[in-house]
């Protein structure tokens, strides 16, 4: 009985995250990607997955913000200074990727890892048995797309998929500390994340109950 009603309250977000995991994770792998591309073409395809993901996203962004308060601990005013630190950093590797292609020495995940920092930083600030849910649910989810994407890279007849980047890694910084890539030269390459990271943390911390529809709370 308990167990229905904590159901009920979290149906949204359940449902978001549903959308979301089937599609980045199902739709997205392997096989069903290629015949799904096959049937549809790759426009389509790709409408399509943004389309669901975006779906996805709206239902646990209204299911988060109107979940109920189960409290399971209590964040310190250290862990939201560290969430602080956490969310910078995901927010540069985030930019990274669409600003600086340089930055594929440093990881080739530069988007997954930002959402696994992203999700950590979250944890560390709320408490809840909804945040739990929800940001628990991306910490496991990032490794298992890594995983999806390196198996359809390696495949390499997945259509739309690259072939490995045999120069860098998964692991942030791997690559270079084992001496299969340099570190890239001069500096703008790794200013501009750095830059739009921290305009994206004004964005954000401004913005956020718009954004997210939860207001942000400094203790």
């Amino acid at each position: 009985m308990i167990i229905l009603e904590v159901f009920e309250g979290f149906k949204t977000l359940f449902i978001g995250m549903f959308i979301f995991f089937v599609t980045n994770l199902v739709l997205g792998s392997f096989g069903p990607r290629s015949w799904l591309i096959d049937k549809y073409g790759f426009i389509k395809y790709r409408a399509g997955h943004s389309v669901l993901s975006l779906l996805g996203l709206y239902f646990i962004i209204i299911g988060f913000s109107s979940r109920p308060l189960f409290p399971i601990y209590y964040p310190s005013y250290e862990d939201y200074k560290l969430t602080g630190v956490l969310m910078t950093i995901a927010l540069m590797f985030l930019a990274a990727s669409f600003s600086s292609k340089e930055f594929t020495a440093i990881t080739k995940h530069p988007v997954l890892w930002a959402v696994f920092i992203f999700s950590i930083s979250h944890l560390k600030a709320n408490g809840d048995l909804g945040a739990v849910f929800l940001f628990g649910g991306f910490v496991i989810y990032v490794p298992v797309a890594m995983y999806i994407s390196e198996r359809c890279r390696v495949l390499g007849n997945e259509k739309g998929f690259e072939k490995t980047f045999e120069s860098t890694s998964i692991i942030p910084f791997l690559a270079i500390m084992r001496g299969k890539v340099s570190w890239p030269k001069g500096v703008f390459w790794l200013l501009k994340p750095i830059v739009i990271g921290l305009i994206l943390v004004w964005f954000i911390v401004d913005n956020h109950k718009y954004i997210t529809g939860v207001e942000l709370v400094f203790n």
